[in-house]
């Protein structure tokens, strides 16, 4: 492999090395790939497990005051209903976290080679914590602003990644 400067650009950005990259091309992720993508799996659940609980808590704090605090008389269905929905809200977020992580532990790497094209307008103006989205092939993958700075929008990139919802993941790209 030619090493050249706008490659290692894109390993310092996306945080990758050449080892990499070549066991990403055999199908393969590598233990430092691993720990990244874990954290990376863990941080996105607990988003999306926080986002579930508040719904589950507004949901609760309805049908706690629909039941409870109208007139109504209770039943026994009625009376159990805020222990049900928290249960159903456990056993979902279980099944939400192996969904989440099939392609993680399975892992699937898949490719894509193309052309990336920016999702956002304006492109250049953004502070230092913002982010940026770009798509290749129907995908769409989240970037930091050091690594969307890192890409040519007119040059072609194979991008080895792990498929998840909603952004997939970038373990390592090489420009061609």
């Amino acid at each position: 492999m030619v090493f050249r400067s706008d490659q290692v650009e894109l390993q310092t950005a996306f945080d990758f090395t050449t080892d990499d990259l070549y066991a990403n091309k055999n199908g393969m992720i590598t233990p430092h790939q691993e720990v990244k993508l874990k954290s990376w799996s863990n941080k996105m659940i607990q988003k999306k497990m926080l986002a579930y609980l508040l719904n589950i808590g507004i949901i609760g704090a309805v049908a706690y005051f629909y039941i409870y605090k109208s007139n109504r008389p209770l039943n026994e269905i009625t009376s159990y209903l805020p222990i049900m929905v928290f249960a159903g809200a456990l056993i979902i977020s279980v099944v939400m976290r192996f969904y989440f992580t099939r392609n993680l532990r399975s892992g699937k790497i898949s490719s894509t080679l193309g052309v990336p094209k920016s999702t956002n307008y304006n492109t250049k103006k953004y502070t230092k914590s913002s982010s940026r989205i770009i798509s290749m092939d129907n995908t769409r993958f989240y970037l930091t602003p050091q690594q969307f700075d890192s890409i040519d929008f007119d040059c072609q990139y194979q991008l080895y990644y792990i498929k998840s919802s909603p952004y997939s993941v970038i373990l390592s790209i090489e420009k061609l």
